[in-house]
């Protein structure tokens, strides 16, 4: 609805003093606010001296649709994720719902998911203040032109780090022996294999299902079955850590172009050694910066 707050209804243009004007805005802006509505000033104009005539927009939003709107546009900003922390302040304070709040609110969340697509998972709940419950909900939804949401990692870090032994944990499902068997599964090479160094630029896949389950080769035989039965799916790229190979590292970064960087630390290395890794590492990027870097510190020695 337009208000025009000045006006005769006979469409004389009378106007209102400053202060009067201020006021009356304000008075449809608090009725406004019953009704969970919102008002905008289009313009206004100055008639009869210093006196003002304004013409005010009164908008309602459908409540389904802002969360609708909201839950499309993070999706998006999440490459196809969103969490919901339901029963959770602003402010990160945990207030907490009964079970019926919470029942309806992850429903209501379940049905605007569905208009676009999506899937929901509840990941965690928590009890807290007594009965009430707080709750962590995934929103997943798979791009339309493709079979699952992909994400490119590259992993990084210093020679000895422990990088391919830990993607090779990670993949397989299975712990090391301690004498290096996971890191066997990402060498390429025979003289990797002999060296125990990453030279080459090799690829691994590690799948999660539509309730977050890991999906790795303890499941599946080969990375297409990884795939066929993922809805999300990482790729990691497992680069050269020693100063020998930097300019393979370096086109594993620029080519491939990685969402996110993993970089792994030894927690008994000498960091000296790892700020200088990063610093040749980074001066040949030329420009190129990924999302984000998760730094990991591996027990490696």
């Amino acid at each position: 609805a337009i208000y025009e707050i000045g006006v005769e209804d006979t469409g004389l243009l009378t106007g209102l003093s400053e202060h009067d004007m201020v006021e009356s805005i304000e008075t449809l802006h608090q009725m406004a606010l019953k009704l969970g509505a919102t008002i905008t000033v289009l313009r206004e104009r100055q008639v009869d001296g210093e006196k003002k005539v304004a013409e005010v927009l009164v908008r309602k939003f459908n409540l389904s649709f802002l969360i609708l709107f909201q839950l499309k546009w993070r999706l998006r900003e999440g490459r196809g994720e969103a969490i919901y922390e339901i029963g959770v302040e602003d402010t990160g304070l945990l207030t907490g719902l009964s079970e019926h709040d919470m029942v309806e609110s992850i429903e209501t969340l379940h049905q605007m998911a569905l208009k676009l697509g999506a899937t929901i998972t509840v990941l965690r709940e928590r009890q807290v203040d007594g009965e009430k419950k707080v709750a962590e909900v995934l929103v997943r939804k798979v791009p339309d032109d493709a079979s699952n949401i992909e994400l490119r990692v590259a992993v990084m870090g210093s020679g000895d780090a422990g990088k391919s032994t830990l993607l090779g944990v990670l993949t397989q499902g299975a712990l090391d022996n301690g004498r290096g068997r996971a890191r066997l599964n990402m060498f390429r090479h025979l003289h990797e294999i002999r060296s125990g160094r990453t030279s080459s630029i090799s690829h691994e896949v590690l799948g999660f299902d539509a309730r977050g389950g890991v999906v790795n080769y303890s499941e599946a035989v080969t990375a297409e079955e990884i795939c066929e039965n993922s809805t999300k799916l990482v790729t990691f790229l497992d680069l050269a850590g020693h100063r020998k190979y930097l300019r393979t590292t370096v086109a594993g970064l620029s080519g491939y172009s990685p969402h996110h960087v993993l970089l792994v630390v030894s927690a008994a290395a000498d960091l000296a050694g790892h700020r200088k890794y990063l610093r040749t590492t980074v001066a040949g990027l030329s420009g190129y910066s990924p999302h984000h870097v998760l730094l990991v510190v591996s027990a490696a020695a």
